[in-house]
Parts: C-alpha cells; structure tokens; sequence
C-alpha cells in the first residue's frame, strides 16, 4: 500500500511524463512534503545511488560470469565420462 501510494505520489511530480523523476523533479516533490533539501544533499545523494547501482551491476556480472564458469566446467566433466 505504502508502495502505491508513492508511486502514485510521484507520478505527480513526473511534469514530462518519462516514467522518472529528474532531479528538479524530486527536489519539488520534497518541497511539497515539507523537507528541506538543498542541491547539494541531491547530489550526494544521486551519487550514493549511482555507487551503489555500480556496485550491484559489477555483482551481477561476477555472478553471471562464475555461473557460465561452472556451467563450462560441469559439461566438461559431463562429456569426459
């Protein structure tokens, strides 16, 4: 419920209708909730977000690459028998 109620919320605040909020965006969506937010707290916050996407996306391809690794490795085994 909490979720759609954000979603919905921010739908609001979305004024060229990409489906995202760009940063002018978000900053008028905290302004009507009250928050005081300066550019530079985005900022560091859009950094924060982007860090950690790097970081997941590098946990994605290490993940994907050891599993291709071991299915490589296990057909080996497998035709070698």
């Amino acid at each position: 419920m909490k979720r759609n109620f954000w979603s919905r919320y921010s739908e609001t605040f979305d004024t060229n209708e990409n489906g995202a909020l760009d940063k002018d965006e978000f900053l008028a969506m905290l302004d009507c909730l009250g928050t005081e937010v300066t550019q530079q707290d985005v900022d560091e916050l859009v950094i924060l977000i982007l860090k950690f996407s790097f970081f997941l996306f590098f946990l994605f391809s290490f993940f994907l690459l050891f599993s291709i690794f071991h299915s490589k490795k296990k057909k080996k085994k497998k035709n070698s028998i």
